[in-house]
């Protein structure tokens, strides 16, 4: 009589006969499970490879993520975040695109299972700030890193110029003027030059 056993990867429900169990066969409902399996198996074997057990965290030895400070790694010709990995090779299945991996230890470099969970974007910009780790102020990105911030006229897509700045604002001084025929003199809207002239924006433009 068949028996009830459940597939090793997806956990499908399948009735085979008890010889095949004998046989130590029918562990997985499909070829595709043998395959997720093997590969599941051999990215444990990975990331065992290049981590350390440090008290209750196990940590990444393999190369950061230069910009994030997150374990980083290629696996089958894709890059992958370790703590990622860890969380689908511990769970099983892929971590949703819409989701992220948070760590409850705020330890970027850790990938202990049990220090990961799945959160939106939402979810982890609010644990950052519980935390304390939001870069504002002195620490923002803009104060820390002012060269890969464009400011101004160094911005390429900066429109008008600050010479055209002036200009706006000096012939609509002068006289009754169109903000349309100006947008479309300058390649911008109106609503663009109106902003200039009241120095919504270009502030520091004099």
């Amino acid at each position: 009589m068949p028996v009830t056993v459940y597939c090793r990867a997806c956990g499908t429900m399948m009735r085979v006969p008890p010889v095949r169990l004998r046989e130590g066969r029918k562990k997985f409902c499909s070829r595709a499970c043998i395959v997720a399996a093997r590969r599941a198996r051999s990215l444990a074997d990975h990331l065992a490879a290049h981590s350390v057990r440090s008290g209750e965290h196990l940590l990444w030895t393999g190369r950061p993520n230069a910009s994030t400070g997150y374990g980083d790694f290629t696996w089958q010709g894709k890059r992958s975040s370790a703590h990622r990995a860890a969380w689908e090779t511990a769970n099983g299945k892929a971590v949703p695109s819409d989701l992220c991996g948070l760590h409850t230890c705020d330890i970027r470099h850790c990938i202990e299972p049990t220090h990961l969970f799945l959160g939106t974007k939402g979810d982890n910009n609010r644990d950052r700030t519980r935390k304390g780790r939001s870069a504002k102020g002195d620490r923002s990105g803009p104060r820390t890193h002012p060269e890969r911030f464009m400011r101004g006229e160094t911005h390429w897509k900066a429109r008008p110029k600050v010479a055209d700045v002036r200009t706006i604002r000096r012939r609509v001084a002068e006289g009754p003027v169109s903000l349309a025929a100006l947008g479309r003199e300058y390649g911008v809207n109106s609503a663009t030059i109106g902003k200039v002239v009241q120095y919504k924006i270009w502030r520091s433009v004099e």
